[in-house]
């Protein structure tokens, strides 16, 4: 596990940061769709 961490660079880590979030906003309006609406459709 330690290799594959190693081998990730700083780019990745960002973009890898950014998909999490994205994926959480997702996650977070279908969890709760009545915050942003019907936005999302």
């Amino acid at each position: 596990m330690e290799k594959l961490i190693a081998d990730i660079s700083p780019g990745e880590v960002k973009a890898l940061e950014e998909a999490m979030e994205t994926i959480e906003n997702i996650l977070g309006q279908v969890v709760s769709p009545d915050i942003e609406g019907e936005t999302h459709k």
